[in-house]
């Protein structure tokens, strides 16, 4: 057998386990490990993970990730988010599908303290999905909303998935922050579309909320500046050259402290709380990237990843179509694949490939977090939609799939318009400082 065929056979074993439900650090460890000693050695494989783990974990890199989640975690416990969405509301929430429209631009507030999709749609589920259905919406058109919006805290920086993109093809994390931008409040326009021609074709599926006074308005507007300040602070720094990522997120999380302390919204055991609820998830993403890491050294002794662009060029030429067709590569496989393990996987092989066809790796970056987050609120199988099913009980999973249709199509369009217009997502970080280029 050669080591090619070894290695595609590791893959699909890869595969077979994480669909049996075996922890994801584990599948890509394990086959890792059998694969470098069955191709080299026991010795060679004893060797990799002796230094591997220590290796890993000390890189320097890695350390902006767990700033970032931190901040996620303070600005949570504080409410910095919910303000944000609460200042919105009062705003724009008399309108007809305002509290719709509103989840959607409070989802890009959250998306500036945390970078994951999940987050922001339980935390909407809690806070908006009551007042919505209060004022007669349609649990379509409201979860819809959620499920939908929460796809922004994907784009919008500081992003987990832009960090572990940047992590892995080394491409510069800061220059990823600045091209989601664009992109992601492309796609907040996108769903404000749809909410306003649902309720254009359907007024009684978004009424007109409660409505404020002007001093209400300016009231709810105060409480809107933490986390304007916290983004112009992370991402301006970032944009000027002051900050590299890793200082910006050790800046960011040192600002959500001080503004909580500030305004006395930071207790010790929420401080506590943030702090293990951090180390918990960093330690899961910890032990995923060291069985990643041996994985992709026995991928490596396989030759796996030349066979793979010397198949894809034989293919097509086009950068174009092959981005189309990897985009619907990882937009079928985030239906059923948790996005963090498929981007540690699944971009490694393809990266060479697309910038050896000239593809920008920015355009790619934003490009796959976009389908895979498409993917994971697909219907029928999205994993996102599984998941809010078990919180939001009284909402049949039937419902939740007719109501993210509108925007899972959303989500592709923008990301259409991304592989046909590179400028959408190249452009402004082509504006910043040469301190970051």
């Amino acid at each position: 057998m050669s080591p090619v065929t070894t290695g595609l056979i590791g893959l699909v074993i890869v595969f077979i386990l994480m669909f049996l439900r075996m922890p994801v650090a584990f599948c890509f460890f394990t086959v890792g490990f059998f694969g470098v000693w069955h191709i080299r050695g026991l010795e060679a494989a004893l060797s990799g993970i002796a230094t591997i783990p220590f290796s890993t974990a000390t890189t320097y890199a890695f350390t902006v990730l767990p700033l970032f989640i931190l901040m996620g975690f303070l600005s949570s416990k504080v409410g910095i988010a919910e303000e944000f969405y609460d200042g919105i509301r009062r705003w724009i929430g008399s309108f007809r599908g305002g509290l719709a429209s509103a989840v959607i631009w409070g989802n890009v507030g959250f998306g500036a303290c945390a970078g994951d999709s999940i987050s922001p749609t339980v935390t909407f589920t809690a806070i908006s999905l009551p007042e919505m259905r209060k004022y007669g919406y349609s649990d379509t058109l409201s979860m819809g909303a959620i499920i939908g919006g929460g796809n922004l805290a994907l784009l919008i920086p500081p992003s987990s998935g832009f960090i572990l993109y940047g992590i892995i093809t080394l491409t510069p994390i800061g220059r990823l922050f600045i091209a989601g931008i664009f992109p992601g409040l492309l796609l907040a326009v996108l769903f404000m579309g749809i909410i306003f021609f649902i309720c254009w074709r359907n007024p009684a599926a978004g009424p007109p909320g409660p409505r404020t006074t002007f001093r209400e308005k300016l009231g709810a507007g105060a409480g809107m500046w933490a986390i304007i300040v916290v983004f112009l602070v992370i991402i301006g720094g970032i944009y000027i050259g002051l900050f590299t990522p890793t200082e910006a997120g050790a800046a960011g999380a040192s600002l959500v402290i001080l503004l909580s302390l500030a305004r006395r919204r930071l207790s010790w055991s929420g401080f506590k709380d943030a702090c293990v609820q951090t180390a918990t998830v960093w330690g899961m993403v910890i032990f995923l990237l060291i069985g990643v890491v041996v994985f992709n050294l026995f991928l490596t002794v396989t030759g796996v990843q030349f066979a793979i662009a010397t198949f894809v060029s034989e293919i097509t030429q086009s950068p174009t179509l092959l981005l189309l067709l990897i985009a619907m590569m990882f937009f079928l496989l985030g239906m059923v694949v948790d996005i963090l393990a498929m981007m540690l996987l699944i971009v490694p092989l393809l990266f060479p490939v697309v910038i050896n066809l000239g593809v920008d790796p920015l355009q790619f970056g934003v490009v796959v977090v976009l389908t895979t987050g498409a993917g994971a609120i697909s219907p029928p199988y999205g994993l996102v939609l599984y998941a809010i099913s078990a919180i939001v009980k009284d909402v049949s999973l039937p419902t939740l799939m007719r109501a993210v249709v509108p925007f899972f199509c959303a989500i592709i369009i923008c990301a259409l318009l991304v592989v046909f217009f590179p400028q959408i997502a190249t452009w402004l970080p082509g504006t910043m400082l040469p301190t970051l280029q």
